[in-house]
């Protein structure tokens, strides 16, 4: 599957809208330069992609209409990501330094650091910074409904599309609080996994292949099927990180088991303490969320092999995309051969993808 034609074409039209957002105001400007700098640092495109391929699948033609509406996705993604590495407290993002960094990085260059005792916040910097990466990760949520309002297509689809792209955006966000709540719980089941999942992150690929659909002015059937589609081979994307997190072909700039060390409750901690024995889950339980050293990381590894949860994460995603796949199977009457055989390879790539 060649998505390299597709990257580089959303990483153009990305790059025109943000350079058509000129501010007089120094501070601003240069934040909407932060802005561009931090989408168009890399990522694979799948949610702008599976946008544009869902609408060429269901229309039979190529349009270059739909790329601002795709681009959309990659907005909303992103202002997710800059929310989320505030909770997660993460510094890097993509290899460099993530939103909320970028400002505190430029208050201690220009400005002296506060030490306080706040209810919230200990200094002046990680105030500034924090509120700037919320507002960031606002900023980009407004632009992605303005590439859908300012779209060229019928009033009638950009309505559908912002009310699909605003309930969805609210279930992300459900799927976020579910996330950090389960953290917090003594017993957390491979059920309430998966629902996050779906939320978190197959809730933005559904409404990727739907807003396409949506423009294609397709009819429900297939809008139905191309969410679904996207929710199942999603939730096989996520299983596919977490296992990642633990491998070789780990994610570029991640250290190994870094979701151990934050003390995510990940499909393969559930089923490894499930299964664990009271040695086994006492060792969990402890290097879970600490700053674990490379023996610590590992060893946690060997229990999750040992408890057969990786191998649980394995079949999950493979079902996960067999899942996908009967949808896609519904799908082919409706569809191009071309969009048909790109959402296999999809399909396949979730579970097979080296980043």
């Amino acid at each position: 599957m060649n998505l390299k034609v597709y990257q580089d074409i959303v990483n153009k039209e990305i790059k025109k809208l943000l350079e058509s957002l000129k501010r007089e105001d120094k501070f601003l400007d240069y934040s909407y330069s932060q802005t561009k700098e931090y989408l168009l640092r890399g990522g694979k495109r799948l949610r702008a992609i599976s946008c544009i391929k869902a609408y060429e699948a269901s229309s039979g033609k190529k349009d270059r209409r739909i790329l601002l509406p795709a681009i959309s996705l990659e907005l909303f993604h992103a202002s997710s990501l800059a929310h989320d590495d505030i909770m997660d407290e993460d510094d890097i993002r993509r290899n460099k330094p993530s939103m909320h960094k970028i400002y505190q990085d430029l208050f201690l260059n220009k400005y002296k650091e506060k030490i306080y005792n706040g209810t919230i916040f200990s200094s002046d910097s990680k105030r500034f910074a924090v509120s700037s990466g919320i507002i960031q990760g606002n900023i980009q949520f407004s632009l992605g409904l303005h590439c859908i309002t300012r779209c060229r297509f019928s009033d009638k689809s950009k309505n559908k599309a912002l009310d699909l792209i605003q309930e969805s955006y609210r279930l992300v966000n459900d799927g976020q609080l579910l996330d950090v709540f389960n953290e917090f719980q003594p017993e957390v089941t491979e059920k309430d996994y998966i629902n996050m999942a779906a939320l978190k992150t197959g809730k933005l690929f559904a409404t990727s292949m739907e807003l396409g659909a949506i423009f294609a002015d397709a009819p429900l059937k297939i809008r139905t099927l191309f969410h679904d589609l996207g929710i199942n081979i999603a939730i096989a994307f996520q299983i596919q990180d977490d296992i990642m997190d633990i491998s070789k072909n780990m994610k570029k700039g991640n250290t190994l088991g870094s979701d151990i060390k934050k003390g995510k409750m990940t499909l393969l901690m559930i089923n490894a303490l499930k299964n664990a024995t009271k040695e086994q889950k006492k060792y969990l339980l402890k290097i879970s969320g600490t700053n674990a050293t490379v023996a610590e990381i590992k060893k946690v590894v060997r229990i999750f092999e040992d408890t057969g949860s990786v191998k649980r994460a394995k079949e999950l995603a493979d079902k996960y995309v067999k899942n996908g796949k009967n949808c896609l199977t519904k799908l082919k009457k409706g569809i191009t051969p071309i969009g048909y055989k790109f959402f296999s390879e999809l399909s396949d790539y979730m579970t097979k993808r080296v980043i």
